[in-house]
Formats: structure tokens, C-alpha cells, sequence
């Protein structure tokens, strides 16, 4: 406040987005009302129909598939007078009941430390008049969870219980060598059964399974080695690993996306993996790259790259607008080829994937000149 003027400032449009980001989750994810919310039953019937995602069912819970398209089922006319093609019958069904990933671990590692939580919900009646001269009836909403040790050794794993109070929902998977490296598979699985108990209180919500280090801050995560199975395609698959080298798959999930927390000295390496219901990922903008954006590339200021400028050109003026652009191209894939044995560059393991990929750059800079 100045005087008598008030300074408003606008909020930042980040600021802005992550507040939307947020409301979305708690909308089809939640808790919707907190840790510890609670939901009106007269509003929220069932908490498995109110929340969408991140959840996992009890064990042999089935899909029951009702005439929701009475259409194709009885084949009554359609708009042409005529009977529609009946649809094939309709089956049921198993609804997830577990949730996983896989992921690789340094050869020097051997334990982990596993996590997992969720959402119990529980119908309670307040003390809190509903108007009605009873009770409020609503879905208390119970945090869960805890973590557990796993131990580093080839085999089968399972039984692992993150929260005793809740003992039926365990930590299952298996741990084998790959290569020089671990690879584990964990899965968080709600083995409860929901006969004789009331609808959805033996459900988990907003489950997520997590993993770190046992010592809980170093960065033991690897990239998975690529499946030994894969040879016809190997050339692809390291030529995509050196291409995204600093933008590491540290694990793979089951029935769910991952989320990794890269460490601050190394991207190639990860403190903790965990699954998200709900992924996410920015995508850059992609602008044409200017002589500011390379400044050891002076011909890419010689380039004409507007549309509307080019069209009005004749041929001979089009084509030495656009012949920089061959030089450039070829003078950026000679800075490339010197950076491969550059330490700084992180190309150790890639320089025959590396030297590949100019190769075919050249071939391209050839078609482009021809063209």
C-alpha cells in the first residue's frame, strides 16, 4: 500500500499452474480434504466411484459388467430402421489389486530400503448433528504405510509387511543380476479379501511404493542394462541410450508411472524411485536455433528460416538463403565429433553409438546439399 493505492501483483503463471496441478490431483487422486479427511457419505456413496486413480483393489475383487449399452445387447433398431451388429458378450473381469516397478541397483549395494502408503477408509458417525436429529455419517480417511528392508540376493521375495496394523497388504518381488548390476521387481499388493466386510474399507487409496538407498541419501539407482533378449534391435537401443544419456529410465512401471529423484552430482544416477498414478513431464519448446544459440557456427546467421520471406524468393536467391544452412549443419556435426572423447561430454561407453549417429548426420548433410 502507497498513499492511497494499493499494489497488486499478479501471481506467476508457475506459481499458477502447480496450484491447478495440485487441485487435479486432489480431484481424481486425492485426499481431496487432507491426511485425515473426511467425506459426507450422502455426497460420496463410495470412495472406489468419488477418486479415479491410485487405487488398488482387494484380492479377487471382479469388474461386474452391467447392460450399460442395451443398444448392442438386444439389438434394437437403429436410426435406418435396421438391427445393429450385436456386440460380443461381455466378460468380467479382475480389478488391480497390486502395483509395481522394476529398476536396476549398483553391484556394490546389498540392501534396499522398501516403502509404501496409502489411504484406509473407514465409515464413522459423528457426534455432529446431520440436521436429521442423527449423526453425520462420513468416510474417515486413515493414513497407512511404513518402510522395510530388503536384502540384496538372487531370489524370490515376498511377505514384506511396510504397516502391521494393516498386515494383508505386503511387499512382493524378486531380486536377480543383470549384468554387473541388480535388477529388482517390487510390487505393493493388497491380499485382503472383501467378503463379509462393508464396500471399499478393504480397498487402498492413493497408493504409492517407493525406494531408496539403506542408508537413505546415496545414489545407488542405474540405468537397466538393455534385455539380452533384444540383439536385433541392440544397435537402437544404445544409440537411444546415448542420445538420452542425461535423461536416465532409472525403473519401469507395472499397472502405474514412475517418478525418479536424480542426484545433484551425477544424472546417470538416482537417490529414489517411486510409483505416481498420475505422471507427469514438461516438454520443452523446440525454436530454431539462432547464431546466439551458437556462437562457434557464424554461418547459421546467413540462413533465412521465415516462411513467408523464402516463398516470395526466386530460385537462385531461395537457394543461397538456404545453402548456409548445409554448411552450418556440417560444421555443427565436426563440433560433435571432437566432443566424444571430451570427459565433460559423459560419452564413455557411447563413442561407437556416438560416431554412428554423425555418420548418418553427414549422409543427411549430403541428401540436404543435394536437395
Amino acid at each position: 500500500m502507497f498513499g492511497d493505492v494499493m499494489v497488486l501483483h499478479a501471481p506467476r503463471p508457475e506459481r499458477i499452474r502447480a496450484e491447478l496441478e495440485q487441485l487435479f490431483l486432489r480431484n481424481i487422486l486425492g485426499p481431496e480434504g487432507g491426511e485425515d479427511e473426511e467425506l459426507d457419505i450422502k455426497t460420496v456413496r463410495s470412495v472406489s466411484d468419488y477418486y479415479l486413480v491410485g487405487m488398488l483393489a482387494p484380492m479377487h475383487r471382479l469388474i461386474e459388467m452391467d447392460d450399460k449399452d442395451d443398444l448392442a445387447v438386444d439389438g434394437a433398431g437403429g436410426a435406418d430402421g435396421q438391427s445393429p451388429d450385436i456386440s460380443a458378450p461381455t466378460a468380467r473381469s479382475l480389478l488391480p489389486s497390486s502395483v509395481g516397478m522394476t529398476f536396476g541397483v549398483a553391484d556394490n549395494e546389498n540392501a534396499l530400503t522398501l516403502d509404501a502408503h496409502w489411504g484406509r477408509y473407514e465409515k464413522a458417525t459423528l457426534e455432529i448433528d446431520d440436521g436429521e436429529g442423527k449423526g453425520r455419517r462420513v468416510w474417515r480417511r486413515f493414513p497407512m504405510g511404513g518402510s522395510v528392508s530388503l536384502s540384496l540376493t538372487d531370489g524370490d521375495f515376498e511377505g514384506l509387511v511396510p504397516d502391521p496394523d494393516q498386515s494383508e497388504v505386503i511387499i512382493r518381488g524378486r531380486v536377480r543380476r543383470n549384468g554387473d548390476d541388480w535388477m529388482v521387481t517390487a510390487f505393493l499388493v493388497n491380499a485382503q479379501e472383501e467378503e463379509g466386510r462393508r464396500r471399499d474399507e478393504a480397498w487402498l487409496f492413493q497408493v504409492q511404493l517407493g525406494a531408496g538407498a539403506a542408508d537413505g541419501s546415496s545414489a545407488v539407482f542405474r540405468r537397466p542394462s538393455p534385455d539380452g533378449d533384444l540383439v536385433a534391435e541392440r544397435d537402437e537401443v544404445e544409440a537411444l541410450a546415448m542420445a538420452y544419456r542425461d535423461h536416465v529410465e532409472f525403473a519401469v512401471g507395472h499397472g502405474t508411472g514412475v517418478h525418479a529423484t536424480p542426484s545433484t552430482d551425477d544424472p546417470t544416477q538416482a537417490v529414489r524411485v517411486e510409483t505416481t498414478a498420475v505422471p507427469s513431464y514438461e516438454v520443452p519448446r523446440t525454436d530454431p536455433p539462432s547464431p546466439s544459440d551458437f556462437p562457434d557456427i557464424p554461418q547459421l546467421g546467413d540462413v533465412e528460416l521465415d516462411m513467408a520471406q523464402l516463398a516470395l524468393l526466386e530460385q537462385d536467391a531461395l537457394v543461397e538463403r538456404l545453402r548456409p544452412l548445409v554448411g552450418a549443419y556440417r560444421m555443427w556435426i565436426g563440433l560433435e565429433q571432437a566432443r566424444i572423447g571430451d570427459p565433460v561430454a559423459r560419452l564413455g561407453g557411447f563413442e561407437q553409438s556416438a560416431a554412428d549417429a554423425l555418420e548418418r548426420c553427414a549422409h543427411a548433410a549430403d541428401r540436404i546439399e543435394a536437395g
